[in-house]
C-alpha cells in the first residue's frame, strides 16, 4: 500500500471543493493537503509546488495527486492511477488521469453519474497528452525537471511549461484512460483582469520558448545557451 497526498488549492469553490474531497475512494493511504489560494495572492504554480515539495518530503508521501478544486472521481481512479504510474516506464515522470466529462453528462446526464462508470481495469494505455486538472508524480520530478515557473500569474501555460521542460530534458508526461474523473472546468470565478494576464501569460510562453505550445522553437528557456530547461 502508497500513501498519497492529494493537493488541492482551493480559490473560491469551496462547495466543489468539499464535494472532490468527498469523492476520493481508494485503498491507499491518503490524506488532504488543502492549500487556501483564497487569502494566499501566490500564482497557482507556486501552490502546486508548495504541495507538492510538503506531500513528498515533509509528509513522506510516495506520490503527490495534484488536482483542481471542480473534480469527482469515479470509485477506480486513484487505484488505477496508482498502478498504471507503477507499470510505466522509467522516463514517465508524470502521469494524468482522464478526463470523461462528456462520456459521463451525454450517458449519465448528470455530474455524479461518474460514481457510476465501471471499471476499466489496468491496460497500459498510455498517450502522452497530460491534462494538469488531476496527475501524479513522485519524487523524481522535481530533482530531474525542476519546479513549475511561477513567473506564470496568476495561472495558464504554468502547465505547457513543464510539459515542453519534460519533453526537452528527454523524459514523457501522458495520461492513462484506465483512471476515470469528472472536470467540471471553469468553476472557479475569474476577475475582470484575466483576459489580460492570460495574454501576459501567453506572450511569456512565446518569449521562453519561441511559440504556442506545440509550435516551440526553442531549446533552453528564451534561445540563451547559458541556461537549461531544468531552470525556469
Amino acid at each position: 500500500m502508497s500513501k498519497i497526498g492529494i493537493v488541492i488549492p482551493i480559490l473560491n469553490n469551496f462547495k466543489g471543493s468539499v464535494e472532490t474531497i468527498e469523492s476520493v475512494r481508494t485503498s491507499h493511504q491518503w490524506e488532504p493537503i488543502v492549500l487556501p489560494q483564497w487569502r494566499r495572492n501566490r500564482p497557482l504554480s507556486a501552490a502546486w509546488n508548495i504541495g507538492i515539495s510538503k506531500a513528498l518530503n515533509e509528509r513522506d508521501c510516495d506520490y503527490a495527486l495534484v488536482i483542481n478544486d471542480d473534480i469527482l472521481f469515479a470509485p477506480h481512479t486513484i487505484d488505477n492511477l496508482v498502478r498504471e504510474y507503477q507499470n510505466l516506464p522509467e522516463d514517465v515522470l508524470l502521469l494524468s488521469a482522464c478526463n470523461v466529462r462528456s462520456h459521463v453528462t451525454e450517458t449519465y446526464g448528470t455530474p455524479y453519474g461518474v460514481f457510476e462508470l465501471p471499471d476499466p481495469g489496468v491496460s497500459g494505455n498510455f498517450s502522452e497528452c497530460p491534462d494538469f486538472s488531476c496527475f501524479m508524480v513522485d519524487n523524481r520530478l522535481f530533482p530531474r525537471v525542476g519546479q513549475f515557473d511561477e513567473n506564470f500569474i496568476p495561472a495558464y501555460f504554468e502547465d505547457n511549461d513543464m510539459h515542453t521542460r519534460i519533453n526537452l530534458l528527454g523524459f514523457r508526461a501522458g495520461a492513462t484512460g484506465s483512471a476515470q474523473y469528472y472536470h467540471a472546468a471553469s468553476q472557479t470565478q475569474k476577475p475582470d483582469s484575466f483576459h489580460q494576464m492570460f495574454e501576459s501569460n501567453r506572450d511569456y510562453y512565446i518569449s521562453k520558448w519561441g511559440g504556442m505550445p506545440h509550435q516551440e522553437t526553442y531549446k533552453t528557456p528564451f534561445n540563451r545557451s547559458d541556461t537549461s530547461p531544468k531552470e525556469w
